[in-house]
Parts: C-alpha cells; structure tokens; sequence
C-alpha cells in the first residue's frame, strides 16, 4: 500500500545476479476449509490468486527452467535480467487442470518436481492420506504402539488436523522401514472409515498429463519414487528412489531430467550424504524447501533456496516475497 514493494522490487533489479524459485504444491478452489478431507495447507493458492501471480511474474521478471539455468552454468547461455523460476513439488493432478492452463495461456514455463510412484496410482501422496483417515477417523483416542503415541479425535475438525499434523512430523522422524509399516497399520485398521471416492480431491497426476505438459514446455523434475525422507535411507534405498525416479522421467519424457527436488526439504530431511548420493545419480541441481534467494555467484548447486507461496499469501505479500526476500519467507 505505501508502494515500498516497488520500489524495492525497482533497486533490486539494479543488483543482478539473484535467482528467486517459488515453490507451490497444490492449485485449487477447495470451499469450506472444515470439509475439506485432506490437508489443507497444500494448497498453494486458489485458482484466481494463481492467476494474478502468474500475470505479476510476466508483467515483472523473466520466467525461465532449470534448463536454461544449467545453460547459463555451462556457458552456453545468458539468463534474462529479471529471472525467476517457478515450481510445483509432488505432482496432484491440480497441477494439470488448473495450473497449466493458466501458464499455457501466459506462456510461462515451469518445474514440476514429481515423486514417480504416485503418478498414474489414483491414490493419495501418503502425508495427504494420513489427513485423510485421521478426518474421518471414530471420535475417540487413536493410539499408534510403535511410536508410542496417543491422538485425541474429537468432533470438531481441530483436533484431527492437529492430530494429523503431529502424527506426519513423528513419521518423518522414523526410519523409512518403520514409517512404512506403520502407515500399512493405520490403512489396514482404518479401511473402513477411508472414502475412495473423494481420492478424486487429492489425486496425483497421470502419465498422459505429464507427456501433454511437457509437450507444450513444462519441466519435469525429481521428487524420488515414493517420497521418502531421504535422510532416513539406507545407501541401498537412497540410491534406488534417485535413480529409478531419474530414469523413469526420462524414459517417459524422451529427455534428461538433472534437477531433484528434495522431499520436505529441510535441514532434517537431507544433508551431505544425501547430496553425494544425488550427485552420484546423475542430479546436476539439488533444491531445498528453505526459504531464501539464490545468488548466482557462488552458488550451492544442491541447496537452491525457495519462497514458499501459501493459500493465505495475499498479493501484497507474493510481491514481498521477490521484492524484500529476507523479510517475507
């Protein structure tokens, strides 16, 4: 309102050499946020905020890929003035029906980063899942043995989000053995209470969707095979949901894909033996969830830094996002 994104926006250009990535999960209009049986706090913006971001992004700077990143890096090309790259983590057909429309329109490149089992299943990415049965679970207390713990489920939508949220972080903090097994637990003891046909509101996208896009300039990149916390791997694993999610892309694409994007991201979730073993899978980039901008000179190919763009992020503050990075993140 007192026009300080633009002038900030206007001094930063006079700095070049920085690379912002927007990092989204999901685009979709999902109404009464209590009735909604999936995680919410994926949705990344509704369909008309998507839209004026985008028209914002090519009115002010240059989109660009992971590509001509790796170009510029190479010597082969120079990057635009103003450049920004945006990105989609997981892979939900929203993706699809109400990103890509809106990029194709303005034509826009961007990154998806998808986890390759997923695609083509029909069946909800395993955090979204964990919100699922957790929303429809009996009121009552949902006691988990192997992690010692105790859920408290009541009427309301609070607590079985709460819930929810506390159970996915305990399972990112296991081993991948262990999380797996308790997630096969939970499936088999809550089968009842799932409602299959409302998978259609979190669904991956299909290998179709992803060959239409990438036709018409979308990137595809790494989100591992089953996603994973890589940290959590053994070396034998590690190597596995690298390497076959790389080669199923390419396969599929007829292209190379060089560009992982770590699962969650944080400094948890993936460290130094995780970026060798990136390296060794043939990944040129490696980009993190940490919010920040990227400096060009200098920069840590295997920790690229986001701006992370939320359902509430109003306009004001997607602009704060590029204009005044280390405030808004």
């Amino acid at each position: 309102m007192t026009g300080l994104h633009g002038l900030c926006s206007f001094l930063r250009s006079l700095r070049p050499g920085e690379l912002p990535i927007l990092a989204y999960h999901r685009v979709c209009d999902i109404g009464d946020e209590s009735m909604f049986p999936f995680d919410p706090d994926l949705v990344s913006a509704s369909c008309s905020a998507f839209a004026w971001q985008m028209q914002y992004l090519k009115d002010r700077y240059d989109p660009i890929t992971f590509r001509t990143l790796l170009d510029s890096l190479d010597g082969k090309a120079r990057l635009p003035g103003r450049p920004v790259i945006v990105t989609f983590d997981d892979g939900y057909d929203d993706n699809y029906l109400n990103a890509f429309p809106v990029l194709r329109s303005l034509g826009m490149p961007a990154t998806i980063f998808v986890s390759t089992g997923y695609i083509g299943s029909g069946k909800p990415f395993w955090f979204d899942l964990v919100a699922h049965i957790l929303h429809h679970a009996p009121v009552g207390t949902l006691t988990v043995h192997d992690l010692d713990m105790n859920l408290t489920l009541g009427a309301g939508v609070d607590s079985r989000r709460a819930a929810a949220s506390r159970l996915v972080g305990a399972l990112k903090r296991v081993s991948n053995a262990r999380r797996l097994d308790i997630l096969d637990q939970l499936e088999r003891q809550y089968a009842g209470a799932m409602k299959t046909a409302e998978f259609r509101l979190s669904h991956p996208l299909d290998w179709n969707q992803v060959r239409e896009m990438s036709a018409a300039g979308i990137e595809f990149g790494s989100h591992t095979v089953s996603h994973p916390i890589l940290s959590r791997l053994d070396d034998d694993d590690l190597d596995r949901e690298l390497t076959d999610s790389r080669q199923r892309l390419e396969q599929e694409l007829g292209k190379p894909a060089p560009v992982l994007a770590y699962p969650v991201g944080g400094p948890e979730e993936f460290n130094d033996k995780v970026v060798r073993a990136a390296s060794a899978a043939g990944y040129r980039l490696g980009v993190s969830y940490m919010p920040g901008v990227n400096r060009l000179a200098g920069m840590d190919r295997f920790r690229l830094r986001r701006q992370h763009v939320e359902r509430y992020t109003t306009n004001a503050y997607f602009s704060g996002l590029l204009s005044l990075p280390e405030i808004f993140h």
